[in-house]
């Protein structure tokens, strides 16, 4: 299974690797449920065995969006009884155990620092697209990308002083993962190089994991934006305004256009990463008193509104 969740590019959301779930319900009646057994009728409902006999959910009639989505009760046509558990946060039921299927892959990867926005949506773009033709032909020795994650020029400033490695004139990041695993990695870093030269990056602002050591430093580096982000958070005594999202392929450059406008008309520090393979970020803005902490909350109710009304999904975060 994925262990962040940019890898879901590739292998998907985490329920897809829940095989089975031991539950106990609020009368304390239990239920031991492994996937492919319950599933939803067509009225939405579905009954199943617990210690205590047979209970029944009844799904809500609400559409959920087709974008990665992790708000509100799962209820698909025909769901399984698992999904729906997953992600109930308690309401239904208290998950105890989970037998889960793992992918264990040997991985390559790399950050590439771009100094023009545009070269590295044209990358990401390239890259999804490469990716996709690989998985629907299932072909070995070629370009799929496990995942791809961004990180923005303000995202990157916070932690230049302890990545040196980030060029001065950079606009943005892109983090790449690709397993090799029945695949051979020196063609494979080839054709990497390839695509990297195509698109117009200079080689000496690239920085390739391709071992055990550098790959445990590139999910460091990963981890050490949010961490960044809390330090100032205390430092500043103020909460931070963030929101997560997901929207759409074809209005992801919409949503980072409107953030990035919004952002910059009230001033206040911001930054954006995230899990661009899937259309999939993180905005924060980081107030540093109680006025521009008002302000932040409006702008983030702007946001949210404009994420809903372009097919997209988001939650707030504080």
């Amino acid at each position: 299974m994925p262990l962040w969740g940019g890898r879901g590019f590739k292998f998907g959301v985490t329920r897809d690797y829940v095989m089975a779930l031991k539950v106990i319900f609020s009368d304390s009646s239990q239920g031991y449920f492994e996937r492919g057994k319950y599933f939803a009728n067509k009225n939405g409902e579905i009954v199943f065995d617990t210690s205590e006999g047979k209970k029944r959910v009844t799904l809500p009639k609400y559409c959920l969006p087709v974008v990665k989505n992790a708000a509100g009760y799962y209820n698909r046509l025909g769901t399984d009884l698992i999904d729906v558990l997953i992600g109930s946060e308690g309401t239904l039921c208290v998950i105890v155990e989970a037998v889960l299927k793992l992918n264990f892959k040997e991985v390559f990867g790399g950050i590439i620092f771009f100094d023009n926005f545009n070269r590295l949506y044209e990358f990401v773009c390239k890259i999804k697209s490469i990716s996709k033709m690989a998985k629907c032909g299932n072909i070995k020795n070629m370009i799929n990308a496990m995942s791809l994650e961004y990180f923005d020029k303000n995202a990157l400033s916070i932690i230049k002083s302890d990545y040196p490695i980030i060029p001065e004139n950079t606009v943005g990041g892109i983090m790449f993962e690709r397993d090799i695993y029945e695949s051979n990695p020196d063609i494979l870093m080839e054709k990497w190089i390839e695509v990297i030269n195509d698109s117009d990056v200079d080689l000496e602002k690239v920085w390739f994991a391709s071992d055990l050591i550098q790959q445990e430093k590139l999910r460091i580096f990963r981890r050490r934006i949010p961490e960044r982000i809390n330090e100032i958070v205390r430092k500043n005594n103020v909460p931070k305004v963030a929101t997560d999202f997901a929207v759409p392929e074809n209005e992801l450059l919409t949503i980072i256009d409107f953030c990035n406008k919004k952002f910059e008309r009230i001033g206040i520090f911001n930054l954006t990463f995230g899990h661009i393979g899937e259309n999939h970020l993180h905005t924060n803005i980081l107030a540093s008193n109680e006025k521009e902490y008002e302000q932040c909350m409006h702008i983030c109710s702007d946001v949210a509104q404009k994420i809903v009304d372009i097919g997209g999904t988001w939650n707030r975060k504080t």
